[in-house]
């Protein structure tokens, strides 16, 4: 079935829909699953934990997350029963990020060594990657769709069209437990070097002509 063709049918389907669909055309083994684990992450966990056969779930530690992101990683698994594999950078070049504090001179190189290039190395295992994004996040982010051809891999963002500030509210109504820099103005967690207090994505890379850690290659506005 056409990209374009899939996209319109999955944009009527409720979440549940849309991940049974992924997982229904694809077995768990073929399916990578990533998750930040920040402070909307719990939403899409919640609806991949509500199916019997859950793929693992796989959290790309840096080596610079919040002590409070890590226990809210071991939170979340525990609560939703979910397998977690941290996927961690090549032992030098984290080592060599860390010395050179590099995220204050070069932040871009910083997130290729301990973000992207792991992944990368990741994706070449599967045929599917589910995503939380959200096209309400930000300008960078606003072209995105449920289903999108990558160079590398198939992306599925069932989340698309939610609206990440009526996430937290819904979390709530879940009895889900939020990620506990959110009551300290985070709304957004990434690192700790690179993340203070501000609305949406607003307090990521403060200061840096900089949105987006690499991860996620989207297209320029118009």
């Amino acid at each position: 079935m056409p990209i374009k063709t899939t996209n319109d049918t999955l944009n009527n389907l409720p979440i549940p829909e849309r991940i049974s669909y992924i997982f229904n055309c694809y077995a768990p083994e073929e399916i990578l699953i990533t998750s930040s684990f920040g402070t909307s992450s719990a939403f899409l966990l919640y609806h991949i934990s509500r199916f019997n056969t859950k793929p693992d779930v796989h959290f790309i530690n840096t080596g610079f997350h919040f002590s409070t992101t890590l226990q809210y990683r071991d939170e979340l698994a525990h609560l939703f029963g979910l397998n977690i594999i941290d996927v961690k950078p090549d032992f030098e070049d984290h080592s060599y990020t860390e010395y050179e504090k590099l995220w204050q001179r070069d932040p871009d190189a910083c997130c290729e060594l301990n973000k992207v290039s792991p992944l990368e190395a990741l994706k070449k295992k599967y045929k599917v990657w589910v995503t939380g994004l959200m096209a309400h996040q930000s300008d960078t982010r606003e072209k995105i769709s449920i289903v999108e051809v990558n160079p590398a891999i198939l992306k599925f963002n069932p989340l698309f069209d939610e609206d990440p500030t009526k996430i937290t509210d819904k979390l709530k109504k879940l009895k889900i437990p939020l990620h506990p820099l959110l009551e300290h103005g985070f709304e957004s967690v990434g690192c700790m070097q690179c993340t203070d207090r501000g609305v949406g994505r607003d307090g990521r890379w403060q200061g840096l002509n900089k949105t987006e850690c690499g991860l996620h290659n989207f297209q320029k506005k118009d």
